[in-house]
């Protein structure tokens, strides 16, 4: 029980120190002057919603684009390597019956 007391002691007294330092950085943040609060009233505007969803449409439909490019490309190597394969087993099977025409019938 009382292990369990300083534990949490010592989380609180972490806290403490953790939210000291965030204070620390808005008031360093405040002092910076009229243009971050400037930044700050644009990022909660209107606009600043109107241009995150923007960006986030213009995301989907670019994941949208490259996972269709991604499966087009992924059919195009299968037939690439298809038609590898098709020309490698003719070319093999033409090879073998032009060297069996080219030997003399005598052999």
């Amino acid at each position: 029980m009382e292990n369990r007391k300083q534990c949490l002691l010592a989380e609180e007294k972490e806290l403490e120190e953790k939210l000291g330092h965030v204070l620390q950085q808005l008031d360093s943040l405040g002092s910076q002057g009229p243009a971050f609060k400037e930044e700050m009233t644009f990022l909660r505007s209107e606009e600043a919603v109107t241009a995150m969803q923007l960006f986030e449409e213009e995301n989907t439909a670019a994941k949208s684009f490259l996972e269709e490019v991604t499966l087009r490309h992924s059919e195009l190597q299968q037939k690439c390597q298809q038609m590898r394969e098709c020309a490698g087993s003719y070319c093999n099977t033409e090879g073998n019956q032009s060297t069996k025409s080219d030997k003399p019938a005598n052999e």
